[in-house]
């Protein structure tokens, strides 16, 4: 009986142990707030310097803050006028044949130290006869120690098809929390591989979880 008794108290503790255990962990909330503070610079491309005088903007000069790369001869990166859905400036990606090796991106890296938040991660684009693969924008996280390779990446591809004719429309989503250990965040917006047409960018966003 005494046994019988022992055993039934140590189940009860059991149970109360993790149930408490349960509690201690931090519960995210369903509808995160995210604070009205947009980390990157120069979201809207409004500022920069153009490498050609006599034609401003339809060069391959890119606004201030931001990096392209172009990989392959098909695809092109411009900053364009006057084909912007919030002030002059806006990006343009364009491929005019399907090159399975090619693609193109531009990106910003920031510092980055608020471990755990979430990210509302936003683009307004543009698509124009944009077939293949599409478009596609992504947020990469970095360590100090692993700098070449992203140990947190969170992305468009594959869930939000961006392709077809469109005008402005606003696609977003909201990531994972940033791993501890994350030092800096790359927003990239990229044409994918086997993709032509024409894609205009304007006004990004990327927020930190309050």
């Amino acid at each position: 009986m005494n046994r019988i008794l022992l055993i039934s108290i140590l189940l009860v503790s059991t149970s109360i142990f993790v149930s408490c255990r349960e509690t201690e962990e931090p519960m995210l909330p369903d509808n995160p707030t995210f604070a009205d503070v947009n980390l990157l610079l120069n979201p809207g491309f409004e500022e920069g310097k153009a490498a050609n005088s006599i034609n401003p903007f339809e060069t391959d000069s890119i606004p201030a803050n931001w990096e392209d790369a172009l990989v392959g001869p098909t695809y092109q990166v411009r900053w364009v006028k006057d084909t912007a859905l919030v002030g002059e400036r806006s990006l343009r990606l364009s491929s005019n044949w399907v090159d399975p090796a090619a693609l193109a991106y531009v990106e910003q890296t920031i510092p980055f130290t608020q471990n755990g938040k979430r990210l509302k991660i936003s683009a307004l684009i543009q698509v124009q006869d944009v077939e293949g693969e599409g478009v596609a924008f992504e947020v990469l996280g970095n360590t100090d120690e692993n700098n070449n390779e992203a140990e947190f990446t969170q992305t468009t591809e594959m869930r939000i098809p961006i392709k077809g004719t469109a005008g402005w429309t606003s696609y977003g989503f909201t990531s994972d929390p940033v791993p501890d250990g994350i030092t800096s965040l790359t927003y990239r917006i990229y044409m994918l591989r086997s993709t032509t047409g024409f894609a205009y960018v304007d006004e990004v966003t990327l927020l930190a979880e309050e």
